[in-house]
C-alpha cells in the first residue's frame, strides 16, 4: 500500500498539489494549519496543528504529534511544502524513522526568509540539506538553494506544475498577453 503524508499550510497550493497527486497513492494524510474544506476532509484524514516557533513549547508539542501521526500512518513517503518552520518541525519528528522526505520550495521560504535573520537563515539551510529530495519549480530558485549550502550537492528535481488542460475542450487560438503580476499608475 502506497502512503504519503503531505505537510503544508492551508492554502490553495497544497489542495491543488494533493488533487494532482492523490491517484497515485491507496492512502493520503495531510498535516496542515487551518481547517479545508469539506471535500478534502472528507475524504482524507487532515491534522490540524499549529507551526509557530514564538510559542516553543508548542513547537515542541507540534513536533511529537507529527512524530506520533508518522508512527501510527506509517508513510511510505513524506512530502513537506516549503523550508521554513513546517519542513523544521516534520523533519525532526522523522529523525528516528527511514522515510525519505521531500521537500518543495515555493520561493518567499528560500527567497525571502534567510534575510530574516540569524536563526531563519540556518533553518532554511538545514531544512535543505536534511530532506532527502528537493523540488522547485524554476531554474533561478534551485540557485538561490545551492547559494544557501555552498560546498553540499542538493538533489533539486524542477518540477513547474504550470497550467492543467480541461479535456474534451476545443481551444482556438488567441494572441493574449497575461502578466499575473499587480501593475501600478505612475
Amino acid at each position: 500500500m502506497k502512503k504519503l503524508l503531505l505537510v503544508g499550510s492551508n492554502s490553495i497550493h497544497l489542495w491543488r498539489y494533493l488533487k494532482m497527486i492523490r491517484n497515485d497513492f491507496d492512502d493520503v494524510s495531510v498535516i496542515t494549519d487551518g481547517q479545508p474544506n469539506s471535500i478534502v476532509v472528507d475524504e482524507f484524514q487532515v491534522s490540524i496543528m499549529s507551526f509557530s516557533i514564538r510559542h516553543p513549547l508548542t513547537f515542541i508539542k507540534t513536533i511529537m504529534k507529527i512524530k506520533k501521526i508518522i508512527r501510527n500512518f506509517c508513510p511510505e513517503i513524506i512530502h513537506v511544502h516549503q523550508a521554513n518552520t513546517w519542513s523544521l518541525a516534520t523533519l525532526l519528528a522523522s529523525l528516528s524513522f527511514k522515510i525519505p522526505v521531500i521537500l518543495t520550495v515555493w520561493g518567499t521560504d528560500v527567497l525571502v526568509e534567510p534575510n530574516n535573520g540569524f536563526f531563519y537563515r540556518e533553518m532554511v539551510k538545514y531544512n535543505l540539506c536534511h530532506a532527502t529530495s528537493l523540488t522547485s519549480d524554476s531554474l533561478y530558485m534551485a540557485n538561490k538553494m545551492r547559494e544557501l549550502v555552498p560546498g553540499k550537492c542538493l538533489d533539486i528535481k524542477i518540477a513547474n506544475f504550470g497550467i492543467g488542460i480541461i479535456p474534451n475542450t476545443s481551444i482556438t487560438k488567441e494572441n493574449i498577453v497575461y502578466s499575473n503580476r499587480l501593475q501600478h499608475k505612475q
